[in-house]
């Protein structure tokens, strides 16, 4: 027991002088993490579209049209950086990208209002950038909506009502509409949670493969296990736990510094949120190991688990739901540990979901990191066992040299 302790620590003591002299893996493993965090997550820094430049065409040139262009530039997400006059220039401004959107408000807008009739307000949307020309659609609908009811509430009162009759008459049936979750709807705090692990799995993946491949490409499993002191669970374990640790420190950062600086919403329990980025790291890890045993060199690993960036997030549920999903890839999706966990994590971080909530995620997770601890250490094993046997006869001297290239 003692021997397999001592073997555990120096396994992770070798792990650690490799990540220091591979420059590919400390790139990955060290730099990528923070680098693609701030990164990739500053580019949504503000989260939400906010006065977003379009152009109005004022056709009727009265009171009511010119409030109501008001009332349209006084929206968060909306700026009129000019009143049009000309038909022709619509196209122009929107083709050379200088507006999003035109707006056009007819003749007799005040009239119609007046007189209860019907106002057809046109709109010309930049929907090249759907998010944007989504944010846009829905702040002019927001300004129309609050505007119409204004003018009526108005007219109501200069025909005698008092104010509350006015606004029980014109909205008797009131929607009561509340967001629970992402009250702001913005498009920043629903993606980056999603970026954040994305970095983290991937990143993981990449690191620990080329390590893995690097194992077999130098020839370096028989010093792994004379590391271990003979032992195939403390090689198994030293190695896997070294990353386990690694990364559970940048969840840890992740989940409180960077959470903090973007501000985005972490309201459940953290020890709760730890526990499920704990199992799915040993579920991500052991399938790592397993997979990349296979390859015998490192920059092939590294290509391979590249390449699977897109098709896990796509097939995680996150981007799109899983019951959108074509059933033959849908039946993948209960083999990918992202899926019950990023189940998990958007309940907890979002929704302040409590683990009775979560046990069939918790026990999705459990079945894999088992499930892929086993397979990876039966091979881990098969290796050790296959690579000590036929290993040449190299002195400490040689073997030192190979783990720090």
């Amino acid at each position: 027991m003692r021997n397999r302790l001592v073997g555990f620590f120096a396994v992770l003591r070798r792990e650690a002088v490799i990540l220091s002299k591979d420059v590919n893996i400390i790139s990955i493993i060290l730099l990528a993490p923070f680098v693609y965090a701030l990164f990739y997550t500053s580019t949504y820094i503000n989260k939400s579209e906010s006065k977003v430049p379009i152009a109005v065409m004022d056709m009727d040139r009265s009171v009511y049209s010119k409030e109501f262009t008001r009332k349209l530039d006084a929206h968060k997400v909306l700026s009129v950086n000019e009143v049009l006059t000309d038909m022709n220039s619509i196209k122009d401004r929107i083709y050379k990208d200088d507006e999003q959107s035109v707006i056009i408000i007819p003749k007799d807008f005040e009239t119609n209002l007046k007189t209860n009739k019907a106002v057809v307000i046109k709109v010309y949307l930049n929907t090249v950038r759907f998010l944007v020309s989504n944010d846009i659609n829905k702040a002019i609908n927001e300004v129309v909506q609050n505007y119409h009811k204004d003018v009526k509430i108005k007219i109501l009162e200069m025909s005698g009502y008092n104010i509350n009759q006015a606004k029980g008459m014109y909205d008797p049936m009131r929607l009561d509409l509340r967001n629970l979750f992402n009250p702001s709807e913005a498009y920043g705090d629903f993606i980056i949670p999603c970026v954040l692990i994305l970095i983290l799995q991937q990143t993981l993946l990449i690191g620990l493969s080329a390590s893995m491949a690097r194992e077999r490409e130098k020839n370096l499993l028989g010093h792994l296990l004379t590391t271990a002191k003979g032992s195939n669970s403390s090689a198994f374990l030293g190695k896997s736990s070294f990353y386990l640790l690694f990364y559970l420190t940048y969840a840890i950062f992740y989940f409180t510094v960077i959470f903090a600086f973007l501000k985005i919403n972490c309201i459940g329990n953290f020890f709760l949120l730890m526990l499920f980025t704990t199992v799915f790291f040993i579920a991500t890890i052991s399938f790592c190991i397993f997979v990349s045993s296979f390859f015998k060199q490192k920059l092939v690993a590294i290509q391979v688990m590249v390449f699977t960036t897109y098709p896990l997030l796509f097939l995680s549920g996150y981007i799109w739901p899983i019951h959108s999903i074509p059933a033959s890839f849908r039946a993948v999706t209960n083999f990918i540990p992202t899926v019950p966990y990023f189940n998990a994590f958007l309940s907890i971080t979002q929704m302040d979901a409590q683990f009775s909530e979560l046990i069939p995620s918790f026990i999705h997770l459990v079945i894999l990191a088992i499930a892929g601890v086993v397979l990876a250490y039966i091979r881990v094993r098969i290796l050790l066992k296959k690579d000590s046997g036929s290993q040449p006869s190299i002195s400490s001297e040689e073997k030192l040299s190979l783990i720090n290239e």
